[in-house]
């Protein structure tokens, strides 16, 4: 997809409609020359003969008659232009809108597995640099097509001067604008090799905000960073950067007097090859220099929309990376369940992110029950995670089959089955109001959560839009878990959400909100490696290497603090 298909496919017809009053406002523009060369040609004679009939408005007119058809015509020319150059901004603004609308769905869409794969740092970079990129190319599109229009109008009327001049001339601008491609065309590939860059860059960046903690620590870390993932990168982006505007720069230098020069081979050389009248010598010098302006202009798009294809081509490798869930609506509500079932169950992370395509997940076997507080503990790298990530849906099993009951997750009932989960990751995301709550009392709900989770005096609420989001960690918890206590689903999963949490309200959360659920009758999974609340769980799932490595039930023992009866383990 090239990037006039883009403007071209949002609406043909106005774009055809915008050609269309282009090339008249460029031909109309061409007939107000003879205008004036009709204008002038008048002699002094003539002029007295009819100077009693000069006065228009109380000014001396030549020719009153010539002189309301040139100034109609301008008229027209500032109305039929404005029309045409607002009909096509208007394409240009819908494709860019409807472009970034696009990108926008595709990501919300996308499976979990294939965004983690892509990378943060690369989506920001095409959502943040390139698509401005496409839109400063699509925006201008309208000008260069507009621009062009005029300038076939103007030699439309050269060829009828001269057909001998007008072939000179149109060579003239082929080979002008030909060798104004080269320059443009290096420039291009220079701005390409610098765009890859800007992925690394932006990891860089989130290093040096998100690390800065570690990086105070360790004056050689600090120092090596800055020199080798900044310095180093952003000297790169600056040399192959500055390598393309400059010739883009003396490409568009040079496209500006592509015009002149043509005024001046014509005035000075080929007048002398090719018999011209004064009156049509004025004629295609007065029509070069109108060119002047379009020309221009057309030199000036052009370099956007060089560098608005290059943006495209990455976003079109976006694309073509990331693909839609086939799902179908949440609307069809799914059935009640008790119990979910996972089955032999495997996922590979050859499709999932990077770095992790030798890890293995399962074979797993395991029961989750409503009513029954589950908790998932295991080493880092264990697999954790990705096993709770396949029990909310966010990744599809490689291999094996979950159930809710005796029904299997697919296509079919997946969407309806996210429906009924809610979740608290590690890496959460805290949205700044309350999304997709219909109920009209939220506001005062909410206020009775952040009283009791104590953030009262730190955020307030008002039609469902908290007052702050800029709390410490263990703050974002406590409104996250505020937000997912308001959902009322049936199955919770919380990775890790206690970490963060001062003792209060880590005592809090074990020994007050997991009951509250559990007696709600609601399935609850927690990834914890907090060991003194073990004996609060109904059940344990011990993880190591990817594989359930046995499932125990906590109990308490006499002169022990706890001990654990062992279950069948659940991997086959």
């Amino acid at each position: 997809m090239k990037l006039f298909d883009v403007f071209v496919k949002e609406s043909p017809n106005k774009v055809f409609i915008g050609l269309i009053t282009g090339v008249i406002t460029g031909v109309t523009f061409s007939f107000l020359i003879p205008l004036v060369l009709i204008a002038l040609d008048y002699s002094g004679q003539e002029l007295q003969e009819v100077a009693s009939e000069r006065k228009w408005l109380m000014l001396e007119v030549n020719n009153p008659v010539l002189a309301m058809v040139f100034f109609a015509t301008c008229i027209f020319i500032i109305v039929l232009k404005t029309f045409s150059q607002s009909l096509m901004a208007s394409v240009a603004l819908n494709a860019a809108s409807n472009l970034r609308l696009n990108i926008y769905r595709r990501i919300n869409s996308a499976p979990i597995a294939q965004i983690e794969s892509l990378g943060q740092s690369k989506l920001v970079s095409i959502v943040t640099g390139d698509i401005p990129r496409i839109i400063a190319g699509v925006s201008a599109i309208p000008d260069l097509m507009i621009s062009l229009m005029s300038v076939f109008g103007v030699l439309a009327f050269m060829a009828f001067i001269s057909f001998q001049t007008f072939l000179f001339i149109l060579a003239t601008i082929v080979f002008g604008l030909v060798t104004y491609q080269v320059p443009l065309m290096i420039g291009q590939r220079y701005y390409a090799k610098a765009r890859p860059l800007y992925d690394k860059l932006h990891e860089s960046i989130r290093g040096i905000i998100f690390g800065a903690k570690e990086l105070k620590l360790n004056e050689e870390k600090r120092e090596a960073f800055y020199k080798e993932d900044l310095e180093s990168l952003e000297l790169e982006i600056r040399k192959k950067e500055k390598t393309g505007f400059i010739l883009m720069q003396g490409a568009n230098n040079y496209g500006d007097l592509i015009s002149f020069l043509v005024v001046g081979v014509v005035t000075f050389i080929i007048s002398n090859y090719i018999k011209l009248s004064n009156a049509q010598l004025v004629g295609v010098v007065m029509a070069l220099i109108y060119m002047i302006s379009p020309i221009h202009a057309i030199l000036q798009c052009l370099p956007l929309i060089s560098v608005g294809n290059v943006s495209l081509g990455r976003l079109n490798w976006l694309l073509d990376n990331l693909h839609e869930e086939v799902l179908q609506s949440t609307r069809v509500k799914a059935p009640e369940w008790q119990k979910i079932y996972l089955k032999n169950v495997c996922y590979d992370y050859s499709h999932g992110a990077e770095g992790k395509e030798k890890f293995q997940l399962g074979p797993v076997n395991l029961t989750l029950s409503k009513g029954e507080v589950t908790y998932i503990v295991g080493g880092n790298g264990s697999g954790k995670s990705t096993m709770s990530k396949m029990i909310t849906q966010h990744y599809l099993p490689s291999a094996g089959t979950i159930y809710f009951d005796n029904v299997p997750v697919d296509e079919a009932n997946r969407a309806s089955y996210r429906h009924t989960i809610t979740s608290i990751y590690s890496d959460y995301y805290l949205f700044n109001r309350i999304l997709g709550h219909k109920d009209s009392d939220v506001d005062t709900i909410v206020s009775d959560y952040l009283v009791e989770l104590g953030l009262a005096e730190k955020v307030t609420v008002q039609n469902g839009h908290f007052s702050t989001i800029l709390l410490s960690d263990g703050q974002k918890r406590r409104l996250a878990l505020l937000v997912a206590l308001l959902e009322n689903r049936d199955l919770y999963v919380f990775d890790e959400w206690a970490a963060d949490q001062d003792p209060s309200f880590k005592d809090t959360f074990y020994n007050h909100y997991l009951p509250l659920l559990r007696n709600q009758g609601k399935a609850v999974v927690v990834i914890t490696h907090d060991d003194r609340y073990f004996d609060l769980a109904d059940k344990i799932i011990w993880m190591e290497s990817g594989n359930v490595s046995r499932t125990t039930t906590p109990g308490v023992l006499g002169t022990d603090i706890y001990h654990f009866k062992d279950e069948k383990a659940g991997t086959t």
